[in-house]
């Protein structure tokens, strides 16, 4: 179900999670953001011709490119002091994936930490005490699996094992537990173990592909995206346990790839290649971007701790 495949679509599941957009980088006469309430990271696709990260400030006023490399550059995490990003890029030429840690401190130092010639290493996630990163790779098999490294880029540790694929990381707000999806059970399910790979279960065991969780700041909860009813991708929204399974989001155009605002009560999504955010029961939904899915597509918002 899980595969590998460079530029937009990778480490995805079936189908790409990035809405398509036309690759037409020359026009930048877009409509200006409107202000999400806070800093957001997100992925900008098209733009000449390339997927770089961004940054939104809190009242949509300055829209930054941060990246600019001319490999993709995607699956943006913010470490817990907002002082850094991790991510994924081709950028070091070698063919596959590897994790860049991106300084936000004027100079833009940029630092490769996994240096993996064969395997790709991808969708990381800053643990929260600011220590650690999970990432999803295929270097010890030709499954995929969760790993944790230092983010110095040492003492790295194979958690996930069992057969299937193993992806999407996302740390609770203690960092006790980290949530992931798997096909493990014969389609996406959302499950969660401990910080030592152990201790895993299944939160979600529904037919449907349940993918990208993200968890509430307060732990109770966990917000994700299915295609369950045969339709689009939706927004969903559980309690940790698995239990009041609810879709928050509309399915068509579908929408995808959410992430809970450390802080406060909001959602951030991209639906049909542009941002969005929204209240955790799906009221007060307000689009951030407006590229009309024409020019580029703006995906995957993280917002700043």
């Amino acid at each position: 179900m899980f595969q590998v495949v460079k530029r937009r679509q990778t480490l995805l599941p079936l189908l790409s999670l990035f809405s398509a957009c036309a690759l037409d980088g020359s026009d930048r006469s877009l409509p200006p953001p409107t202000a999400p309430g806070g800093v957001l990271a997100y992925v900008s696709q098209g733009l000449d011709f390339r997927d770089d990260i961004f940054m939104l400030s809190a009242d949509g006023r300055v829209d930054s490119n941060l990246t600019r490399s001319a490999g993709f550059d995607s699956w943006p995490t913010w470490s817990p002091d907002g002082k850094r990003i991790a991510f994924e890029s081709e950028r070091a030429k070698t063919g596959n994936l590897d994790l860049f840690i991106l300084t936000l401190d004027g100079s833009a130092a940029t630092r490769r930490i996994t240096f993996d010639t064969i395997a790709p290493d991808a969708q990381p996630a800053w643990s929260p005490l600011g220590t650690r990163i999970a990432f999803t790779s295929n270097r010890d098999s030709a499954l995929l699996d969760i790993y944790l490294i230092d983010t110095a880029g040492t003492n790295l540790k194979r958690l996930t094992t069992d057969p299937g694929n193993s992806v999407q990381p996302s740390w609770s707000p203690d960092g006790s537990r980290i949530a992931f999806a798997s096909d493990r059970a014969g389609n996406g399910d959302i499950f969660v173990m401990d910080t030592l790979g152990g201790s895993i279960v299944n939160l979600t065991n529904d037919p449907s592909q349940d993918l990208t969780p993200s968890w509430s700041p307060d732990g109770q909860k966990v917000v994700f995206m299915s295609d369950r009813g045969g339709m689009g991708f939706a927004i969903w929204i559980m309690n940790a346990d698995g239990s009041g399974q609810t879709r928050i989001s509309a399915s068509s155009p579908p929408c995808e790839l959410p992430h809970w605002q450390p802080a406060a009560q909001r959602v951030a999504f991209d639906c049909d290649g542009d941002v969005f955010v929204m209240n955790p029961d799906g009221t007060n939904r307000v689009q951030i971007t407006h590229t009309g899915n024409t020019q580029r597509s703006e995906v995957m918002p993280r917002w700043k701790p």
